[in-house]
């Protein structure tokens, strides 16, 4: 028996335990919860976000169903993963005291077989957390060691399938690399910053693109009323973009990574407090420059490097927002939000200015 066909029997098994545990267990000792969020909005017909079942045994947590994912520290948006829309997934967490793990697979389109597949490791040291972060999107037959619940990167099992002769091309494969660090040296502040990899020329001078982004941001608790944060991030152009529009990051039209998508940044300041008890409100301002660069284009070598950041013309926006929750129960929560921003291209011969605006509204509901 091979090696790689011993180590696909060793993932099936492993993870045959891990559910087992999980759903003969839980009714006597553990907590099942049934979560659901959906979301209306002018702009996009009614959808559930999120509709599924998470039970927990001891350190071991496992949801099945429509999820709103995410990883990393960010307040305003993640840079591997964010939680722009639900995803169909099993995803399980390993918690104890000194560290989690957590990985998941996600199907995106039944008809492609484009599939998500994501792990996670956050280490507590004291006041100071390290994450790790790995996403691997494929399309079409997918080697079954991709499946593995074991924390072995997705880069290395690629390497590993090559080297037995069971390569997947590339066209076929996106991976994405994120490390991140949360440090509170106090109870009422908490910094952090997180840093992507998409793809990385090492040569010397570079001939591709450095496909990265990065985010820092801050928590300060210690005000009178609420909480501030803020958050700044930067995405190079033809990050999340990719050699297919099948393996571009991103799902239903919105990047999987930053909400922001590629050759942009922004830089958000929130406050968020609670007039009642049952109230929450945050006001925001955003402000975002953004170059012609867009989610789904296709750098050529005659492209070249591409050093310069925020391409072509140079739009400046300026934006406000409300976000609104509201407690109905310990079981629902009625939120909202309602925004708009003043947008303006330079660079050209006169400046074009235009504005744009988006409401909506969201139920969450936790039995």
């Amino acid at each position: 028996m091979g090696y790689i066909m011993k180590l696909k029997i060793l993932s099936i098994i492993v993870l045959s335990i891990l559910l087992g545990i999980t759903f003969c267990r839980t009714v006597a000792a553990g907590e099942t919860t049934l979560f659901g969020h959906v979301s209306f909005s002018p702009t996009v017909v009614p959808r559930i976000d999120e509709f599924g079942l998470s039970t927990t045994y001891g350190p071991l947590t496992l949801n099945v169903g429509r999820q709103e994912l995410s990883f990393g520290p960010g307040q305003i948006g993640n840079m591997v993963l964010g939680p722009q829309t639900g995803l169909d997934a099993i995803e399980f967490a390993l918690t104890f005291k000194w560290l989690q793990y957590r990985q998941f697979w996600a199907l995106l389109d039944s008809a492609t077989s484009k599939k998500l597949f994501g792990h996670r490791l956050e280490i507590y040291a004291g006041p100071v957390t390290i994450g790790l972060s790995e996403v691997g999107l494929f399309y079409g037959e997918t080697p079954a060691l991709f499946y593995n619940p074991l924390p072995f990167p997705y880069l290395v099992t690629q390497v590993l399938l090559y080297y037995n002769g069971n390569d997947m091309p590339n066209s076929h494969a996106n991976m994405l690399l994120g490390i991140d660090l949360k440090w509170q040296p106090y109870d009422g502040l908490e910094l952090y910053g997180e840093f992507l990899v998409d793809d990385y020329p090492f040569s010397v001078p570079a001939t591709a693109p450095m496909r990265t982004g990065g985010l820092a941001g801050l928590v300060y608790r210690d005000l009178p009323v609420g909480e501030l944060i803020i958050e700044y991030a930067r995405i190079n152009r033809f990050t999340y973009c990719h050699y297919t529009s099948k393996t571009d990051y991103a799902f239903l039209g919105t990047s999987l990574g930053h909400w922001a998508g590629p050759d942009t940044d922004l830089v958000t300041i929130k406050y968020t407090w609670d007039p009642l008890e049952t109230l929450t409100l945050a006001p925001s301002l955003t402000l975002q420059r953004h170059g012609e660069g867009q989610l789904g284009d296709r750098w050529h070598k005659s492209d070249g490097p591409s050093p310069i950041f925020l391409s072509g013309e140079i739009e400046n926006s300026v934006g406000l927002k409300l976000d609104a929750a509201y407690r109905l129960s310990d079981y629902a929560v009625l939120s909202g939000y309602l925004g708009g921003a003043v947008h303006v291209r330079v660079g050209v011969e006169e400046a074009i200015w235009r504005a744009s605006g988006t409401f909506g509204v969201e139920l969450h509901v936790q039995f």
